[in-house]
This record gives C-alpha cells, structure tokens and sequence, in this order.
C-alpha cells in the first residue's frame, strides 16, 4: 500500500498530469488552419537526427500551401520527444516507425501524404534559400509526364554490369565518371546543358526527389520492396517510370550537401550500407540491362526537345 501512494504520488507531480486537458472546441479546430489541399508535401526521413530536422523545419514553414511530414525511423526516445514539441502546426504530421529504413517508410508516407507534389528529404540535407521549390514547380508545369525531378545528382548507368568475383573496390571519380572497381560504372548529370536549367536523364538520387503523387500512383504504384531496407530503390523506379512512357528530369537545387552532417541511416548503417549497395544495384541490372540502350534513346529524345523546343 505504501509503494502504491508513492507511485500515485509520482505520477501527479508530473506535468502532462497536473494540468487537465482542455475541453475542444469547433473554434479551437477552426484556429489551426488545416490545409486539407497543400501544394506540396515536404516528407523528411530521420533517424536520431532531431536537431537536423529542426532546422530544416524553420525553413519550410515559410513556404505557403504545403505540409511537413516527418519520418522519426527508429530514433532514440530524447529526439522523437524533440520532435513531438516541434511539430506543433495543423499540417506538421509526425511518422513514428521502428526501424524500417527509406524504402518502407517513404512508401508509407507517400500514401499518408495530401500534396499534389511529394518532396523527399534526408536528415542530412541543408540548404540556403527556398528558391530551389519554385524552380521545381516551374519544371512540372511544362511537362505533364514528369513524374520524378532530382535535384541532387542525376545519373546514367552503363549498358554492362562487371559481375566479377573479385572484391569490389570503392568509388572514384574520373570526370563525370564514377567507377566502383570490378563492379559497375555511373554516369553523372551534375551540370545540367540545358538552357532551361532541365536534363532528363536515367535516373535521379535522393534527396531532394520530386515526385507528382497522382501520376506515381496511378502508373507506378509504389517502391519496389524488394529492395528494402535501402538503396537504388530509387534508380529503379525512375527506370521503370521510363519504360512506362513517363520521364524523370534533372535540375540543380544547390543543396549544401554534407552541410549538416552525415546522415543518420549512413552513421548508424555502415556495414549494411555497403552489403546492401552490391546486392541492390546486381538487381537494378537484372531487372534493366537489357533496357537501358532502350531507355537512354528516350531520354536522347526528350533532352534534344529541351534543346530545340
């Protein structure tokens, strides 16, 4: 009997208990503003990088008619309570999940998202103004396939996979070249050639990735789960985008890339990041190399119409 006062005791000096709840009201509901109809839906994946997220919150909230969804993917209690201080606005949605890495959540976001442009976002990225939005905006108007625009890296790969026993060697750059050893060969697409600032290409890296909701949907569905929990889930489906007729552009956002830090699922994941890059991209090319000479004459063709429209 004695234990149980104390606990009784203990839980009413706590805060969230010494202050009732107040009764709701039609009016209190009104004062929020709730957006049922956004532009664009910000989506932010995160882990244990609460103070990143912050941050990049502060900045997106000066962005009329949007919605900022976080993704808090297994992080440690102090940032999820961070987190839930923060969110305070009646279009700030926070995702708690445990653990289950980009290809599932961002595919479970995409669905609970109201916005009729998706933007995807890291933990890691950073950025000086908001112009970056309205250029990307800009971009979809005037091309109704669009269905995914980078903002980051765009990328090519090319026509034949090295699947070679030996071990895989790290990356290096030579040019617009990034050559892993032994393994597979990238293209990048870093300055656009185009005049408007557009290159179509391959595919694009996270993040910034825009997605226009209503035509991913209806033609692409979804992620492919089956490269859960990360990694080329994101080259792979702008490829297959490309096999349906639909096309993925390039411009650049000039993120600060690096600026806030290493990425939480890179800091905590970097064993599996590597395993899970050599099994995915082997994938990625038994799915598409006999695609890809089909697929870079699409975007040759596109990219001549930028050229000289």
């Amino acid at each position: 009997m004695r234990k149980l006062r104390k606990l009784l005791a203990l839980l009413k000096s706590k805060t969230v208990l010494a202050k009732k709840p107040e009764q709701k009201t039609y009016a209190g509901w009104a004062s929020k503003n709730y957006n049922s109809s956004p532009a664009i839906s910000f989506i932010i994946q995160s882990h244990n990088k609460s103070g990143n997220v912050l941050l990049l919150v502060k900045k997106l909230r000066v962005i009329p008619a949007t919605e900022i969804i976080v993704i808090d993917d297994g992080s440690t209690l102090e940032h999820t309570i961070q987190l839930t201080k923060f969110l305070t606005n009646a279009n700030e949605f926070l995702l708690r999940c445990n653990d289950l890495y980009e290809v599932i959540t961002y595919s479970r976001a995409l669905q609970f998202a109201r916005g009729k442009y998706v933007i995807l976002l890291q933990d890691d990225d950073d950025f000086e103004t908001t112009n970056w939005v309205s250029e990307g905006l800009n971009y979809f108007d005037h091309d109704d396939q669009l269905v995914i625009l980078g903002g980051r890296d765009g990328a090519r790969l090319l026509p034949v996979y090295h699947d070679n026993t030996v071990k895989r060697g790290p990356f290096v750059m030579e040019g617009n070249f990034a050559i892993r050893a032994n393994s597979f060969n990238i293209e990048l697409c870093r300055n656009t050639q185009s005049e408007s600032g557009l290159t179509y290409v391959q595919y694009v890296d996270r993040a910034p990735m825009w997605i226009r909701r209503d035509l991913f949907l209806s033609a692409l569905h979804d992620f492919d789960v089956q490269f859960a929990p990360f990694q080329w889930d994101d080259a792979e489906v702008c490829l297959r985008a490309w096999t349906l007729g639909l096309h993925i552009g390039h411009y650049p956002a000039n993120f600060k890339i690096g600026g806030l830090g290493t990425g939480g699922i890179q800091l905590w994941n970097n064993e599996l990041h590597h395993r899970q890059d050599e099994v995915n991209v082997k994938r990625v090319y038994e799915l598409y190399e006999d695609k890809l000479t089909y697929i870079d004459s699409l975007v040759d063709q596109c990219n001549s119409l930028v050229a000289h429209p």
